[in-house]
């Protein structure tokens, strides 16, 4: 049985993110887990999704299912626009395999990367299955490999490539270049073999980890590859191509980092670091180094990811202690984390040359998973608990979780400045690990616990669902209306001048500040004026008259100034 549970969502008004409406959401289930990592969409709107599963997955909503053929298989789930499910890839062999990556290529094909703890690969659609791969090159259990695979879009598919090594081998992301090129980075450790034999391209590791960069041809034959040495461990986490087919890195390392294979480009970090430092780096089409710059911090950075948009670079990610952002101004202390992480968006032009960088959160725990842009708007997605201020700027933002985790999602201008952010969640726990954005839709992927309400601005349990035993898999669409406002009201101030409490409320709410208000007003979500009253001496308000639902508390102050805020009303 669900159980509704209403949440906190404070904000300034006018909106953007909040003239999103849910389209639908589809949940896959397993007998032990089950998630999507990564959803991509083709060019007519179908939407593909990939993930990972035990034992026997269901499809309740399909009347579907599939066994796994050992502790883990990869999935590949394809729907129609509307979310009708139209086929289901597996791939898996005794151990463990997890997909890594997904990219649409506008010639008709996905491409997918994935990690393996198998041997020998099985490819099944249809439920019919068929041996793609056998290890050649000795006994390699318990190693980690990767693998990259082109597929029709109908999920055909059209070759395969087993990249091995004598340790180590993970491919983090993939991306399409103009001319169907598919590029993948990751890291390595040892002497790595592209998993053909013949192959005369093969790169052996100096260190405990090196960065990977592959580029394949459409056919999937190796055009040029190479390897970034360092002290320690170095590794690649995401790649961006450009309009002009410049690949663009974001990474990591521990100790040094040589970006430039062929010359030398060395960045280091600074002695009293205790963790992984990031950097940025851009190569051209033929792989030739063009610029790199160096993220530094006192203990820890981890990238989550990157993205192009309007010449311009986005990377986010976590960070703990006093980073340096701005790899100009060495002398410059941008930001030092609250608690034990914080959450950052930096942004960066083409050149490399730091804009602004944006941080997220307080003592509270959470994590920024995935970045989108459509226009001049930002979307941010993560997780949090508890009470997370989603307004990097001197205002407050507060949202409020349901029970364990919720996904957050944030809009924010090109310039940094907060717009709005919504929350969801219920009884549960919940996991978001990608983020997508195609013309007025936003797609989000990843994996939940017990109930979630995947709709919690519209009454009734049409969009609550349960998970099966363990984890389930969803896939998330929301419309997005990028223009036009849900409420029409004059632009607030800062939000930090007071909070409400308790929020969500049954009978009453009571004014937190230090600011002296005389008269208050509650609309509705259409902007009905509902109440209009003095403020008592106390700061409390009577809201017994109200039904339940979401509503607008509008003060006024003594000098005029006008403060707004949402407020959720539901009876206990």
């Amino acid at each position: 049985m669900f159980t509704r549970i209403l949440t906190l969502s404070i904000l300034l008004i006018s909106y953007s993110l909040s003239a999103q409406s849910f389209d639908w959401v589809h949940t896959t289930q397993a007998l032990d887990d089950a998630r999507f990592n990564s959803v991509v969409t083709d060019s007519v709107g179908n939407v593909y999704a990939a993930g990972s599963f035990k034992l026997d997955i269901l499809d309740t909503q399909y009347v579907s299912s599939t066994k796994s053929f050992g502790n883990s298989d990869v999935i590949v789930a394809k729907f129609d626009p509307q979310g009708k499910l139209l086929f289901n890839i597996q791939i898996g062999g005794s151990d463990f395999d997890h997909s890594s990556s997904i990219i649409y290529d506008p010639a008709g094909f996905f491409y997918l990367s994935s990690l393996h703890g198998s041997d020998s690969i099985f490819y099944q659609k249809d439920s019919v299955k068929s041996l793609i791969h056998v290890n050649q090159y000795g006994n390699n259990l318990n190693k980690t490999k990767s693998s990259i695979a082109k597929f029709d879009l109908n999920g055909k598919l059209i070759w395969y490539r087993f990249f091995e090594s004598g340790e180590f081998v993970s491919v983090r992301d993939i991306d399409v270049d103009d001319s169907s090129n598919v590029i993948l980075v990751g890291r390595f450790t040892d002497t790595l073999d592209f998993g053909r034999k013949g192959d005369t391209v093969n790169l052996a590791s100096t260190h405990l980890t090196s960065g990977l960069l592959v580029k394949l041809d459409s056919s999937g034959k190796i055009l040029d590859a190479f390897i970034v040495n360092g002290v320690n461990w170095v590794h690649f986490d995401e790649i961006e191509i450009d309009a002009n087919n410049n690949y663009t890195l974001a990474g990591a390392y521990s100790s040094t980092v040589d970006l430039d294979p062929d010359s030398s480009f060395v960045i280091k970090k600074d002695r009293t670091s205790m963790g992984f430092n990031s950097f940025i780096a851009q190569y051209s089409s033929d792989l030739k180094f063009k610029w790199g710059i160096n993220l530094e911090t006192k203990r820890n950075i981890i990238n989550a990811d990157l993205e192009e948009f309007n010449n311009a670079y986005y990377l986010i990610g976590g960070y703990q202690d006093t980073t340096y952002f701005d790899h100009t101004d060495s002398n410059k202390i941008w930001t030092t984390s609250v608690g034990m992480w914080n959450s950052f968006v930096s942004k960066y032009n083409n050149k490399g040359n730091w804009i602004w960088t944006k941080s997220i959160g307080d003592s509270s725990i959470h994590s920024i998973r995935g970045i989108e842009l459509n226009d001049e708007n930002i979307y941010l997605t993560g997780v949090f608990r508890d009470v997370l201020d989603m307004d990097p700027n001197p205002g407050v933002f507060e949202l409020q979780s349901y029970a364990l985790t919720d996904l957050y999602i944030a809009n924010w201008d090109t310039n940094g400045y907060f717009k709005d952010a919504i929350n969801i969640g219920e009884n549960g726990s919940i996991a978001v690990l990608d983020i997508h954005i195609t013309n007025q839709d936003l797609y989000f992927t990843g994996h939940f616990i017990d109930s979630i309400d995947f709709d919690p601005d519209t009454l009734g349990k049409a969009w609550k669902y349960s998970s099966s035993t363990n984890i389930d898999a969803f896939i998330l669409n929301l419309k997005a209306d990028f223009t036009t406002a849900l409420l029409d009201f004059h632009e607030s101030k800062s939000q930090s001048n007071f909070k409400l409490y308790p929020n969500p409320t049954d009978n009453w709410v009571k004014i937190l500040s230090q600011n002296k208000f005389i008269y208050y007003s509650v609309f509705n979500v259409t902007g009905s004026l509902l109440i209009n009253d003095g403020l008592n001496s106390n700061n409390r308000i009577d809201l017994s008259g109200l039904g339940n639902g979401n509503y607008v508390l509008q003060l006024q102050d003594l000098d005029g100034n006008i403060y707004q805020s949402k407020f959720i009303k539901v009876e206990n």
